[in-house]
Order: structure tokens, then sequence, then C-alpha cells
């Protein structure tokens, strides 16, 4: 078993992470078997129960805790015997809306997973009315989930108000480096052809570790999809590069684009 892909999906918390990974479930192509690893902070793996395992999916939950922080060791452990005992031909995993996905990145792309796992396309999963809050804008965990994604899903899009999807999308837009796509997922509705279709093509390129602009599209519900190149950035440096860069007061764009 070698370079199975293996997808993040994130997003704060209530901003539909679980219902998109079931539209993709979804789509699942009958000969292949997934894995999904959830989690979400508290004591009860709520996420957990709302998918239902069968013979061609696998669904594992880490309650108790930031899969992204302090159970990283616990997540490993888990994933290794994941991998060892269903063999599946892909992986998504959603961390918890709380935690910072750095820290699974870099589990993910370690030695202990080298040649096992490719780590595919970050989707980040937003609600456009939480914009609205000045509060998330610049919240810094926020903000990195968005920085780190590879492409952004609008959810909860029929809750919105067409001022609100379109000043989402305006807001996005100015994140650097720039996303490969901004799409709306209504009711968490995304085709799986982002992930398997141009996401791994690009990713297999790269191998984890630089990007490439991908090729343009059409977002669903009028929303076009972005394309752009990320700024050579690979996700670990860009928070390297963030981190002391926001301490002397600059702004992400600049920061990243120096």
């Amino acid at each position: 078993m070698t370079n199975v892909p293996v997808h993040l999906v994130t997003g704060f918390l209530g901003s539909g992470k679980s219902t998109l990974i079931h539209r993709l479930i979804d789509q699942k192509p009958a000969d292949e078997r997934w894995a999904v690893l959830v989690n979400e902070f508290g004591q009860v793996g709520i996420d957990q129960t709302m998918f239902e395992e069968r013979d061609d999916l696998v669904v594992k939950g880490l309650p108790g805790g930031c899969l992204c922080c302090q159970l990283a060791f616990v997540m490993q452990a888990t994933l290794v015997s994941l991998l060892h005992r269903y063999r599946p031909d892909r992986l998504i995993i959603e961390p918890s809306g709380l935690g910072h996905p750095a820290g699974l990145l870099e589990v993910l792309r370690g030695e202990a997973f080298a040649g096992v796992l490719t780590v595919g396309d970050i989707v980040a999963v937003l609600d456009p009315r939480r914009l609205d809050d000045p509060r998330a804008r610049e919240h810094e965990t926020f903000r990195d989930q968005l920085i780190l994604a590879d492409g952004v899903a609008l959810t909860m899009v029929d809750l919105a108000t067409p001022e609100q999807r379109a000043a989402a999308t305006a807001w996005l837009a100015e994140l650097w480096p720039a996303k490969r796509w901004i799409m709306e997922a209504p009711h968490g509705a995304l085709p799986l052809s982002r992930l398997i279709g141009d996401g791994e093509q690009t990713h297999a390129g790269r191998g984890g570790h630089s990007f490439q602009p991908g090729p343009a599209g059409n977002g669903a519900g009028g929303v076009a999809g972005r394309t752009a190149g990320q700024g050579g950035l690979p996700h670990r440096r860009r928070l390297e590069t963030l981190q002391p860069c926001r301490r002397r007061g600059k702004p992400d764009r600049q920061c990243l684009a120096a």
C-alpha cells in the first residue's frame, strides 16, 4: 500500500464539514474503499455517529481532545492501525474545528507515513455569515485554516444573503497565497472531481511539497473557480513565515508575498 491520497476538510465548528464529507461519500467510486477519521472537541465523538459504517467505508473517531494538537501521537497510532487493518484507497480527515491543522499536516508528511500517504487537496469549509463577525475574521486559527487550504467550499449558502456570499468571495480573494478554487457548496454538495481530478493531478506533480496553479473552472452557484499560483510556499513554510511577520504587525498578504 503506497501513496494513499489523504484529504483534510477543515473549518470552524458548525461550518458544515461533516455534511460536506457525507456528500463526497455519496460520490465515492464503487471500486474504492474509503476511511474517514473524525474528531471534535469534547468527551463524546458526536460527529462519528453521523457516519454509517459499511464494507466500503470505515469511520474512526478520536473523541476527547483536539486531533491537531495534544492527541497527535494518538492520531498517528490510530492511523497506522487503520491503514494496516483496512487498507483504504482514500483517506479523509476531519480535524476539530477548534484546532490548528499545522501539527496534523506535519504528522501526515512525517517519516512514519513517507511513501504511504500523499497529502491531496486541503479543503476549508466556510459559512459566509461567519465573516459578519469581526472576531472571526481576526481569529488566527480561523485565518490559518483558510491560508493553508488549497480550496474553499462556501456552505450554508441557502441561509446567507447574496451580499454575504459576494462579500465572502471578495474577502477570500484577498487572502495570500490565492486559493486554487473557491466554490459554493449548497447543502455540502462539492463535486468529487475537485479532489480526485484536478487536485490529485496537481499534487501528484508537486509531491505534496510545493504549489502549482490548477486548471480554470467554474464554481457552482455562479461563483467562479479561482486559479492561481500558491506563491511557491509549502504549508509548513507558510506558517513559519507568517508567525514572526505577524508579531511585527504586518498583514498576512505582505508577509507571504515577501
